[in-house]
């Protein structure tokens, strides 16, 4: 992307820093279209912000911090399964940890939301299947009927100990951040979860779809969204500058380029990192935001 695309990003969205924690780093804000906002956010950080760092943030920050009281998309995607490709024989909804394959096609994703349509990426991404597992610690578990829960019992829900996942002792935060909830917040929140799209609306679809999940404020429970259609309109994206490099998970990351490729009917060239140059947004933000191991200030 040439620096007068990336400047006008930047320029037009500007992101804000809205908090340092620590034991993450800086995190910033930027309320814009999804490929905007993450391209406006490349110069400042080094990653997306998670469910587990908003957690964390919450609970060092307080909850009438604006981190609390304002929403916004995080890192981890869901995916869609129609029941006809489906291995279960019943339609699916899986939740994505680092395979981000909203960020590695952002512009296509905002283009379909911004019509009103569902992001298909394809029948390839039911082989998506193969890798869900039953644990915290899976990159990918399906969300059951089971949906909300008590926020004094999220330290027993594997959907919340997954989303929340665990600080950097490696204990798994859903349980404190849960009775967080219950006792420190000003609403006293007592129940919290996802929402997801209904079986019926998704084998509607004529193929898996993805989106991107939401963490929610306070005001709304601290739910996390998956069934919303608004990639394209001004909503909030948080970045962080952790205190350490990160890069993207390139063995994760080159097998959803590829299975994106096939998706779309590209041909695979096995010696390109940038697999998917559909679009300068997309391809750009898998070379800023992926593959580097980089520090930023």
């Amino acid at each position: 992307m040439s620096d007068t695309i990336f400047d006008k990003a930047v320029e037009d969205y500007k992101p804000v820093l809205e908090a340092t924690v620590p034991g993450i780093g800086k995190i910033y804000r930027v309320r814009a279209p999804y490929d905007k906002a993450v391209i406006a956010l490349t110069p400042f950080t080094n990653d997306l912000m998670t469910g587990n760092d908003g957690a964390i943030s919450r609970m060092f920050l307080g909850d009438q911090h604006s981190l609390s009281t304002n929403g916004s998309h995080v890192k981890e995607d869901g995916l869609y399964i129609p029941e006809k490709y489906s291995k279960t024989g019943k339609a699916r909804t899986l939740l994505l940890k680092d395979f981000q394959i909203i960020l590695r096609d952002a512009a296509n994703a905002v283009n379909a939301h911004g019509k009103g349509k569902e992001y298909i990426v394809g029948e390839v991404f039911a082989n998506m299947q193969e890798l869900v597992g039953d644990t915290p610690n899976s990159p990918i578990i399906e969300l059951g009927k089971d949906r909300i829960f008590p926020t004094d019992r999220f330290g027993e829900a594997l959907p919340m100990l997954w989303f929340y996942g665990a600080n950097k002792e490696g204990k798994f935060i859903a349980g404190d951040y849960g009775l967080w909830l219950k006792d420190k917040t000003r609403n006293k929140i007592q129940n919290s979860g996802f929402y997801a799209d209904d079986e019926e609306h998704i084998n509607s679809q004529d193929a898996p779809y993805a989106n991107k999940l939401w963490l929610h404020w306070l005001g709304n429970y601290s739910l996390i969204i998956g069934d919303n259609r608004d990639l394209g309109i001004n909503k909030a994206v948080r970045g962080v500058c952790r205190e350490s490099a990160v890069g993207g998970a390139q063995n994760i990351g080159n097998v959803v380029d590829n299975i994106l490729s096939i998706s779309h009917g590209k041909a695979i060239d096995a010696g390109t990192v940038l697999v998917l140059p559909k679009d300068v947004a997309s391809a750009e933000l898998i070379k800023y935001l992926l593959p580097q191991k980089r520090l930023c200030t």
